[in-house]
């Protein structure tokens, strides 16, 4: 499994106060980004391949490194889309979640980053109207 991370600078990609901005990188980046933590199982196999096979699948989903580069439609369709997953409790995954306490949501944290995800995804089709 490679590792590589591609250098990218360290900003976040959402006007967000920093507990929230906490809260997604806790939920979403280790999938969603290229800011991996990798526990010490991701270097043994089989559990690697399955790992980076994961990971890289998410990123082609959604990589929170890589938002800058979206045009406005497609980011307000990722953000559409982030609202649903979260609000239908299939993101996190259920059994990262498990695995990494910091990524549970509390039901007023999955209310509140729905709210959020739609209030980007309206922002970014205002955007395209103009």
């Amino acid at each position: 499994m490679s590792k590589f991370r591609p250098s990218s600078r360290k900003q976040f990609i959402f006007c967000l106060d920093e507990a929230w901005a906490r809260i997604i990188k806790d939920a979403c980046y280790d999938c969603h980004s290229h800011e991996t933590k990798y526990p010490w199982y991701a270097s043994v196999a089989p559990v690697s391949w399955w790992i980076g096979h994961h990971i890289e699948e998410a990123r082609g989903h959604l990589n929170f490194s890589t938002w800058a580069a979206y045009d406005a439609e497609k980011k307000a369709h990722k953000a559409e889309e982030c609202a649903e997953e979260v609000e239908k409790g299939l993101m996190p995954l259920k059994p990262y979640a498990k695995m990494h306490s910091e990524a549970r949501l509390s039901d007023e944290q999955r209310e509140r980053l729905i709210s959020w995800f739609k209030s980007v995804e309206e922002r970014e089709k205002l955007g395209l109207a103009r």
